[in-house]
C-alpha cells in the first residue's frame, strides 16, 4: 500500500482508501524520516482536506506530525502536524535538519523599507521596459503605505531614480520614507515599582519642562525628551515630583497602574489591560504584570472601542484598508478619510476591523493617534505577538485562535468596567 507514486516519486499498485494511517515511507521518503520541511508557503488547515486555513508555515519550516493518512484529493496524503493542524505532503519534503527553520533571518541587505506616496500620488509601472516607454499600470494616490524589498535594486532612467515597491515601479522622488520607531516598553519583575511615568508633551513633538517647584511656572531645570521614563517620587493632581527639586505637571506623564483580574480570566492566563485615559497598556500573567509600555489607540472620531475580548487571530503582517467615501461632505472626516497599508506588522485582531499591531509610520506613542487600532512599537507588537495566543512553532504565521486567544480587556473613565464582547462587538457570557 502505498501513495508515493500519487506523489510522483514511485510507481504505485493500487491507491489505499482515504483515512487510511501510513508511514513516511509509503510517501517515498526514508522510513526513518521524523521531520520535514515546507518546500513553499504551506497552509494549515483545522482537518485534513477541505478545513479551514487555521496557520500558514513558511518555507523551510521545520515541522513534525502525529500522524499521517491518505486522502483522495490532490494532495493525496495528509499529515497531522504539532502542534496542531494538517498539512498537504505535496508542501513538504523530508529533512534531516534539526534546525526550527531553515532561513536565519533577515539581513539588513534585504530587510524591507517602507514609504508614503506623497500628496499628488505617483505613477507605478510595472517593468523597467514600462518606464521607458511610459506604460503606467496604474495611478496610486496619497495615503498609500507600501513596502520595499531589500533585493531589488533601485534603477536610474533619465535621472530619475525608481524604486520597486508592492504597488510596482514608483519614483524615489514621490515617496517619504519611513523608519521604524526604536522606542520599547519595559519587562516588569516582582522588584519593579509602578512608581514610573513616561513623559509626553501636551503638543506633539515638544520638549516637557522639568521644573524646579510643584508649580508649572516655576524655573525650568532641564527638559525631557518623549518618552523619557521616569521615576515618580511625589504626585498631585497637577504636578508630579521625579527627583529632587524636579518637578513635571502630571498631564505630560503617562503612568501604569496595576488593576484587578477580571471575572472570566483564569488566575494564571495571560491577558491584557489597556488604559485608553493614560494609553497604557499592561500585560498580566494572572495577578502578576509582566510587561509594560505606551499605546496610542484611535483618536476622535476613530475610538478604540473599550470592552474585554479575545484574540480572534494574528497575523505577521497584513495589508490594512479603508476607501472611506468619496461622495462625503468636506467636514466629514470619517466619511472622507481613506488608507491602503501595506505590511502592517504583527497584527493581532481582537474585534471586527480593530487590532493591536506595529507601526512603522509614526512614534507618536502616548496618545492617541489611531483609526481604532492599539498602535504599538514594532518592538513591543513583535513582543506580544509571541507572548499571546494561538501560539505555534517559529515559521508559522496567518494564526486563527480556536476560542482559546489571549484577552484583552479596554477600559476608560467612561466605562471603568467593561464588559466581555465578542469578535462582532455585541456583549458575550464571560464563561462562553
Amino acid at each position: 500500500m502505498t501513495v508515493a507514486a500519487l506523489l510522483g516519486v514511485a510507481p504505485a499498485s493500487a491507491a489505499p482508501e482515504a483515512g487510511t494511517q501510513l508511514a513516511a515511507a509509503d510517501l517515498g521518503w526514508p522510513e526513518d524520516t521524523a521531520a520535514a520541511t515546507a518546500r513553499t508557503r504551506a497552509p494549515v488547515l483545522d482537518s485534513a482536506g477541505r478545513g479551514k486555513r487555521i496557520a500558514t508555515v513558511a518555507r523551510g519550516t521545520r515541522v513534525t506530525w502525529r500522524r499521517i493518512v491518505a486522502s483522495r484529493d490532490g494532495c493525496k496524503a495528509w499529515l497531522e502536524l504539532e502542534p496542531r493542524g494538517w498539512a498537504c505532503a505535496k508542501d513538504l519534503a523530508p529533512t534531516t535538519d534539526d534546525a526550527t527553520t531553515a532561513a536565519t533571518g533577515t539581513s539588513a541587505a534585504t530587510a524591507p523599507r517602507w514609504a508614503d506616496i506623497r500628496k499628488d500620488g505617483a505613477d507605478a509601472f510595472a517593468s523597467i521596459d514600462d518606464i521607458k516607454s511610459g506604460v503606467v499600470a496604474r495611478r496610486v494616490d496619497d495615503k498609500t503605505y507600501v513596502v520595499v524589498k531589500g533585493k531589488t535594486k533601485p534603477v536610474k532612467l533619465d535621472g530619475v531614480t525608481y524604486v520597486k515597491t508592492d504597488q510596482g515601479w514608483i519614483a524615489s522622488r514621490s515617496l517619504s520614507w519611513y523608519s521604524p520607531s526604536t522606542y520599547a516598553g519595559i519587562d516588569v519583575t516582582p522588584q519593579t515599582s509602578f512608581s514610573i511615568g513616561w513623559a509626553v508633551a501636551k503638543k506633539p513633538g515638544a520638549k516637557i519642562a522639568v521644573r524646579s517647584a510643584p508649580d508649572p511656572g516655576a524655573p525650568k531645570v532641564r527638559e525631557l525628551a518623549p518618552r523619557d521614563l521616569v521615576t515618580i517620587a511625589e504626585l498631585s493632581d497637577d504636578m508630579a515630583r521625579i527627583g529632587p527639586g524636579e518637578w513635571v505637571e502630571a498631564i505630560e506623564l503617562r503612568k501604569p497602574a496595576r488593576v484587578a483580574r477580571p471575572d472570566g480570566i483564569g488566575a494564571a492566563e495571560r491577558w491584557i489591560d489597556i488604559d485608553l485615559d493614560q494609553q497604557i497598556l499592561v500585560a498580566y500573567e494572572g495577578d502578576v504584570a509582566v510587561f509594560v509600555t505606551v499605546i496610542s489607540s484611535g483618536r476622535v472620531f476613530w475610538e478604540t472601542p473599550t470592552g474585554i475580548y479575545r484574540i480572534t487571530g494574528k497575523e505577521v503582517k497584513s495589508r490594512m484598508q479603508y476607501q472611506g467615501n468619496p461622495d462625503a461632505a468636506p467636514d466629514d472626516e470619517r466619511g472622507r478619510e481613506a488608507w491602503n497599508v501595506a505590511d502592517v506588522p504583527f497584527s493581532m485582531r481582537f474585534r471586527k476591523n480593530f487590532a493591536l499591531h506595529g507601526t512603522y509610520w509614526h512614534e507618536g506613542f502616548g496618545r492617541p493617534r489611531s483609526h481604532g487600532c492599539v498602535n504599538l512599537s514594532t518592538t513591543d507588537a513583535k513582543r506580544l505577538f509571541d507572548w499571546v495566543s494561538p501560539t505555534a512553532p517559529a515559521g508559522w504565521s496567518n494564526l486563527e485562535a480556536t476560542g482559546d486567544g489571549t484577552p484583552v480587556r479596554i477600559h476608560s473613565r467612561r466605562d471603568p468596567d467593561p464588559i466581555w464582547r465578542g469578535y462582532d462587538g455585541k456583549p458575550i457570557d464571560a464563561q462562553k
